[in-house]
């Protein structure tokens, strides 16, 4: 019984097999194979559909990255530009002041020039030659008459430093004789003390960089602290800074004898560096004033411009406002000196102190 049992549930499923196979008509076969037809059609189609879509977003994806790319190298590239034409633009603005301060002192230096060939005497502070030795016919050496008339003499034997031709008070400067170098200048302070160079240091009135020295000198009238500081001032312009082109070259240029006031135009070098190697220096043109009242000097130094390596690609003209003023010479925290500005700041103020404390000593 119990192998019967076993032979039936093992013919079981093909029972079933036949019993289905036999239950569907070949119409409905047929049906039922088109139907699993167009299922697997449809599911080719939405696989295929699915790809498309995939393709077409990836597509999208590159455009889009790559119209950002483009977008962005241009934005990069109109960036650069603009900074290409600011920078342009600031660089002609300079050169644009630059001649126009050119134009400004070689205009003030032919007026000056007509000036003083008006008055009939030299325009520059230096000593013409009033007498000269010449051979007499027995071969001895006999002093020739001088060739600039000495009519400003005063009792004590000395030469006015004016003529008596004049435009209103103002007058080209005559010349003293024996001109002799007397003042010694300062000694050179600790190069890493930087402190005197800081905030406030360059001291602007009205837009212009003018320097100032008020000293009380007791005891002393303005016709003597005239003298005094005339005689100064002139040293000055043969000291070793100097330049010696004619076309700049320092010069006492106007004196007022009545008021005691003198007007100096200083063309020299301003040296930064120097040893067997190389020198460092730039062109320095300032004007300096003197203004001589009893117990009291005024001596301002101003309309300072440089000319630095002008024969170079890296050569600039510029003037002390656009240039050694806090804004442009100090770093943004006032603490430290800009680069390269920073140099002309301090070499600047040495010369300014350098100038004061010598008339200052003069004067004692």
């Amino acid at each position: 019984m119990k192998k019967v049992l076993i032979a039936l549930f093992a013919i079981m499923p093909f029972v079933s097999f036949a019993q289905s196979n036999t239950t569907l008509t070949p119409e409905q076969q047929l049906e039922k194979a088109q139907q699993q037809l167009e299922a697997a059609q449809k599911a080719v189609a939405e696989a295929k559909a699915k790809a498309e879509r995939a393709q077409k977003a990836a597509a999208e994806a590159k455009a889009k990255a790559k119209a950002e790319a483009d977008r962005k190298a241009k934005e990069d590239a109109a960036k650069k530009a603009k900074e290409i034409a600011a920078k342009q633009a600031a660089i002609q603005e300079q050169i644009r002041k630059a001649q126009e301060e050119a134009a400004r002192l070689n205009a003030e230096a032919e007026r000056l020039n007509k000036e003083a060939q008006q008055t009939g005497v030299f325009p520059s502070a230096t000593v013409p030659e009033t007498k000269k030795e010449a051979m007499a016919p027995n071969g001895k050496k006999e002093p020739a008459k001088t060739t600039e008339p000495l009519k400003n003499k005063d009792p004590e034997g000395k030469y006015s430093m004016t003529t008596s031709t004049s435009k209103g008070d103002w007058s080209s400067p005559a010349t003293t004789a024996n001109k002799t170098k007397k003042y010694v200048k300062s000694s050179k302070k600790d190069d890493n003390d930087i402190s005197e160079y800081l905030e406030g240091a360059v001291p602007v009135v009205d837009g212009s960089v003018i320097f100032t020295l008020d000293l009380d000198v007791p005891g002393k009238s303005a016709e003597d602290i005239y003298q005094i500081t005339y005689e100064y001032m002139s040293e000055l312009t043969e000291d070793d800074n100097q330049k010696t082109d004619e076309a700049a070259k320092s010069t006492i240029a106007l004196v007022n004898e009545t008021r005691h006031q003198i007007a100096a135009r200083m063309c020299e070098w301003l040296v930064f560096n120097s040893n067997f190697i190389s020198l460092d220096r730039s062109e320095f043109n300032y004007t300096l004033v003197a203004n001589c009242t009893d117990n009291h000097l005024n001596m301002t130094l101003s309309r300072i411009n440089y000319s630095y390596e002008e024969n170079r690609d890296s050569g600039f003209k510029t003037k002390a406002e656009d240039w050694i003023v806090d804004e442009f010479a100090l770093n943004k925290n006032k603490n430290k000196l800009s680069r390269p500005s920073g140099k002309f700041r301090r070499a600047t103020i040495d010369r300014k102190n350098e100038i004061f404390n010598g008339i200052e000593e003069a004067l004692r």
